[in-house]
């Protein structure tokens, strides 16, 4: 995929612009199922990038998105959650993002739940190859309090295993624990 600018990462630009433009993220949102975040993701698949002149996903012209692109991820009868193939796709371009950059962008907490939609929408690919998991514990870890109980549980529960793949739910504790060791901005 190439990178308009030459150094920014896919996610870490569609992150920023979800930020600016206040995209819902919330994963169970019955107003909207954050659907610009399924079209970002679906344009990501397709190796397009939001810096590119040719992005077209934004909140401004979210209800034409349909029209110009196709029916979006698991929203209608007649559409369909991410292929396989589509959420290895992600993986990789996700796996190379830089967790800290995208928290230096964006609004805290909706980059956690930035994070937890890439998380969701790849998670039956994920289970296999976890590589989202191997890249993205190591980075969370680097942004969490280094002192007291809450860091040493978090290590117990999500970060001791290499094994265990890191899930959208996880993000909860992690959301957590910066805000309990004040780390956060």
């Amino acid at each position: 995929m190439t990178k308009p600018n030459g150094h920014q990462n896919a996610f870490e630009a569609l992150c920023a612009l979800a930020s600016r433009e206040g995209w819902c993220w919330k994963m169970a949102c019955t107003t909207c199922g954050h659907m610009v975040f399924r079209y970002g993701f679906m344009e990501l698949s397709k190796g397009k990038h939001p810096d590119a002149p040719d992005w077209i996903v934004h909140w401004d012209n979210k209800y034409q998105l349909y029209r110009k692109i196709d029916p979006v991820w698991g929203c209608s009868a007649q559409s369909h959650d991410p292929s396989k193939e589509d959420q290895i796709k992600l993986i990789s371009i996700l796996s190379r993002a830089s967790i800290s950059r995208i928290s230096r962008q964006c609004r805290f907490p909706a980059w956690l739940g930035y994070l937890g939609l890439g998380l969701s929408y790849t998670e039956l690919a994920e289970s296999e190859v976890k590589q989202l998991t191997a890249s993205w514990k190591p980075q969370l870890l680097k942004l969490l309090p280094s002192d007291g109980n809450v860091m040493h549980l978090l290590r117990l529960t999500l970060f001791d295993s290499d094994e265990s793949q890191l899930r959208w739910e996880d993000l909860e504790r992690v959301e957590e624990a910066l805000i309990i060791g004040n780390s956060w901005r």
